[in-house]
């Protein structure tokens, strides 16, 4: 590396807090990652290798060793390119891809995810006449101590309820059948009070982002813990009539809808790794994204066991407008990328600190600087 990061070129104050914020909250995944990677190499210490893994997963003890050794050496080094000319930046080192135990693949995971609603948001947007309502609906069952069984009850519900939106014949749909679409995610966490009362039950709910032509049903109301909801009573008669034993509803109007939809990828990452404000449109779409997150950032007990309930079962989805998006045109950040001079930063993660040091960075010139402020304008 060429020098010091204090000298490198287009690092202002600003930009220089968001990467430093970033690099943290990383380390502060990949220390977690490190926990758990050794929670499961005690969890199989003194066990022979062709010995059956325990938690319930398909494969033996060498198996779950690799993956745990796989878990340890994931991003242990970032090398981030910061396009200072374009604002934007990316990250690029050795994923393991176990987005459910691994915060730094689960950061990455949501960051796509959030840059993917956002593409086919703006092509719904576009192809769509008239105004667009867009809501957080949030529903769950009952909590219990079986997260795959909890997993499949809720799934199930879930699935049938966008089956039975279509009209078919007879059929005459649901309150889902006036929507032009929208994206889902499942979300699992062990259930608030449940640890004080030394039960452990899991709570497995489902976060969709969906948009309606038209204002929906939705009545204001006080949550359990004094904070303003939004409830919709039609649905939450049907989701109980289907689940047998959940009814709580919750869909939430998204108030400000300004975001732009050319969302660029440090600024997916930073949304989901930050902190939004409720009400956005960005924030609840890093809401529906954030499922991954969300398990990683457990203990490595619940993260692990959660790992060997729901791995290989698909937690995100999206139907109506949203299914089969064409996004094949070009994107012109990625043609900015080719062009724009860029700093890049190498930073190696060090266990003793839990956190990330920089080793030095190397400036890239790119092309001259008149060729690309022309491409850029």
């Amino acid at each position: 590396m060429d020098g010091q990061k204090e000298d490198a070129p287009g690092c202002n104050q600003e930009r220089r807090n968001r990467i430093t914020g970033l690099i943290q909250r990383t380390g502060s995944a990949k220390s977690r990652a490190v926990d758990v990677s050794e929670y499961i190499r005690a969890s199989v210490a003194g066990q022979h290798r062709q010995t059956l893994a325990p938690f319930g997963l398909p494969f033996d003890v060498e198996g779950l060793r690799r993956r745990a050794n796989e878990l340890a050496g994931c991003s242990t080094l970032l090398r981030l390119k910061d396009y200072f000319e374009i604002d934007d930046y990316r990250v690029e080192t050795f994923r393991c891809r176990q987005h459910l135990i691994c915060g730094p693949c689960a950061i990455v995971r949501g960051t796509n995810n959030v840059r993917s609603i956002m593409e086919r948001f703006e092509v719904v947007r576009r192809t769509t006449a008239g105004r667009i309502y867009p809501y957080l609906l949030t529903m769950g069952v009952k909590t219990g101590p079986d997260l795959a069984e909890r997993c499949r009850h809720m799934a199930g519900n879930w699935r049938k309820l966008l089956s039975e939106r279509r009209v078919r014949g007879w059929r005459q749909g649901n309150e889902l059948s006036g929507l032009l679409g929208g994206v889902y995610s499942f979300e699992a966490k062990i259930g608030k009070g449940s640890e004080r009362e030394g039960k452990r039950l899991w709570n497995f709910h489902v976060h969709a982002l969906i948009f309606s032509p038209e204002p929906l049903p939705v009545q204001p109301g006080i949550g359990s813990d004094g904070k303003a909801r939004y409830y919709w009573p039609e649905m939450s008669e049907r989701w109980r009539g289907l689940t047998g034993d959940s009814f709580i509803v919750e869909c939430h109007p998204i108030v400000d809808r300004s975001r732009p939809a050319a969302v660029a990828e440090g600024d997916a990452m930073d949304a989901v790794v930050g902190d939004l404000a409720d009400g956005s449109l960005i924030a609840a779409v890093c809401e529906v994204s954030k499922y991954a997150v969300k398990v990683a950032d457990s203990s490595p007990a619940d993260a692990v066991e959660a790992w060997a309930s729901l791995r290989g079962r698909r937690l995100c989805g999206s139907f109506g407008a949203f299914l089969g998006v064409d996004l094949a045109e070009e994107n012109p950040r990625l043609s900015l990328r080719e062009l724009a001079a860029y700093v890049e930063y190498l930073y190696r993660f060090n266990a003793g600190t839990k956190g990330y040091s920089i080793e030095g960075f190397r400036i890239h010139r790119g092309v001259p600087d008149g060729a690309t402020k022309a491409v850029i304008a």
